[in-house]
């Protein structure tokens, strides 16, 4: 077992307990973060104080062969309650690759209150991103879109947890549908054999009628996925220093 893996584990538990870990004032010192520097390429977004009139995806422009088939909820307590099963990782006589992770992200979600995207079809459009960092507190961001607007929701779990809520802009929406577009999100494997002793896995998932997929990389250096992950967090308004982005 991995001791990124192993240690995430231990922290995810003791976060469902209610145990807060704080941190030393140390980190909070770095003038550069995701939102302001690490995408300062990216326009500016503001925040928008009403609804706007959005365009949702059609069920009919994916592929009914993209990603799993959305389910029955099984008990919220079962391990595949957020993931379903084969959907993580290999599995191997020594070692459940894919067992070990729907425990270990299941553990975080919970913490977290995040309801499941995998079961239970609804209409519209709802993604999100679990940040599952080594040495820094997880995140999970979720934007649920309907036709007449698109809601957003983040958590960071430090000093007990932390939860905002704000509303998309047209414009910032269709940021999110471009970098999705971009990162073949609904096309592209859900897990690679590519991993570390420490680092982060950056965990997307995504529901549309009812289909569901999920995408799980570890510490994206470059490339579409990473983008997609900053975009997130800048839409959520979470200020991270660059040097906690991994």
């Amino acid at each position: 077992m991995r001791r990124q893996e192993a240690l995430a584990l231990l922290l995810a538990s003791l976060a469902t307990a209610g145990v807060a870990c704080s941190r030393g004032s140390e980190e909070h010192g770095a003038a550069g973060t995701v939102s302001a520097r690490a995408t300062a390429s990216a326009p500016p977004i503001e925040s928008a104080r009403k609804p706007e009139p959005i365009k949702v995806r059609s069920p009919s422009s994916i592929s009914s062969s993209s990603g799993f088939s959305v389910r029955r909820c099984p008990p919220a307590k079962d391990d595949t309650f957020f993931f379903p099963k084969r959907s993580l990782g290999f599995r191997e006589p020594h070692f459940d690759a894919d067992a070990f992770r729907r425990r270990w992200y299941s553990l975080a979600l919970r913490a977290m209150a995040e309801p499941s995207l995998s079961c239970e079809s609804v209409a519209g459009e709802t993604y999100r991103f679990l940040w599952l960092r080594s040495f820094h507190p997880q995140i999970a961001v979720r934007v649920e879109a309907m036709a007449a607007g698109a809601r957003l929701t983040a958590f960071e779990q430090e000093y007990g947890g932390n939860r905002t809520n704000r509303t998309l802009s047209t414009d910032e929406w269709n940021l999110l549908q471009e970098a999705l577009d971009r990162a073949d999100f609904w096309t592209t494997d859900p897990w690679v054999r590519r991993g570390g002793p420490d680092g982060a896995q950056w965990v997307f998932e995504g529901r549309l009628d009812s289909r569901y997929q999920v995408v799980d990389r570890w510490t994206p250096h470059s490339g579409p996925i990473r983008e997609l992950g900053l975009l997130f967090i800048r839409l959520s308004k979470i200020s991270v220093p660059e040097k906690d982005v991994y």
